[in-house]
């Protein structure tokens, strides 16, 4: 019973913590220019599945958005969400100085 009331309620939280379709298309065009545009071998920085081109990379971008923005909702938000899905888009532990201009950069495009 009671794991059935947990997914429940998971289930609820994740409905609600959706981003809107707006907000969502913005950050996605945001990162769409911060990891190079047109001129990038890949799109919206998709690097962690293969991807047939831009459009299957902003599927797989705007994926990842409401992916991240669910989970940071089920953190219990820690922090602020665009901080949240720059840890996971560019972690700090991997490239320090790649995550901070990421995130400099994302904002500025905001």
């Amino acid at each position: 019973m009671t794991v059935t009331v947990t997914l429940f309620l998971a289930a609820a939280c994740a409905v609600q913590a959706a981003l809107s379709d707006a907000e969502a298309n913005r950050l996605a065009d945001a990162i769409y220019v911060v990891e190079g545009g047109k001129k990038t071998r890949y799109p919206y920085g998709i690097k962690s599945v293969p991807v047939s081109g831009p459009y299957q990379a902003r599927v797989v971008c705007l994926r990842t958005i409401q992916n991240a923005h669910t989970d940071w909702i089920l953190d219990g938000q820690p922090g602020d969400y665009i901080r949240y899905l720059a840890r996971r888009y560019c972690p700090p532990q991997a490239d320090p100085v790649g995550y901070r201009n990421w995130l400099r950069n994302i904002r500025a495009r905001l």
